[in-house]
């Protein structure tokens, strides 16, 4: 058997181990490093008067895309990281100072796989979420956005 069997195997090759995770997600999905640039590029500016700007990373795995969000983004003064894979979850932890409180816009880049673009984009909506919206898609890769409405919006 072909060491390169491994890496196509699931739960087995360099996917399970975190030190290996950033390097062989770039190289297995080439366009990880810039649909993570889109995402951060799709965030709107913060429209609080004390400047408050929370992020959620939902499947943060080894958190790259949050250190983006964080240099891109000095006053972030909330970041949530949440995956399924602990030993993921404690790399990002260590790479970064967490504080654990969530609020804003959700900003999602993905792959279509087992749920497309516009099933999640039809999801945030019935979540409530509005100006629900695609700003990048190449290949199979997107990013989409929308926002919660504020107190003053609700009716």
């Amino acid at each position: 058997m072909s060491w390169l069997n491994n890496l196509d195997r699931t739960g087995s090759g360099f996917w399970s181990n975190s030190q290996w995770y950033d390097l062989h997600l770039s190289r297995r999905m080439p366009l990880v490093n810039k649909m993570i640039e889109e995402m951060v590029y799709a965030c709107p500016p913060s429209l609080s008067p004390a400047n408050i700007y929370r992020v959620a990373d939902l499947c943060c795995g080894s958190g790259m895309a949050s250190l983006y969000y964080l240099k891109a983004y000095p006053i972030v003064s909330s970041l949530t990281l949440i995956d399924q894979s602990e030993e993921r979850l404690n790399m990002a932890k260590k790479r970064i100072d967490v504080i654990d409180d969530g609020n804003g816009h959700l900003i999602v880049g993905d792959h279509s796989g087992s749920l497309g673009m516009f099933e999640q984009m039809k999801l945030m909506e019935e979540c409530g979420f509005v100006d629900v919206e695609c700003v990048w898609r190449e290949r199979d890769m997107f990013v989409i956005g929308g926002r919660r409405r504020g107190k003053d919006e609700m009716s």
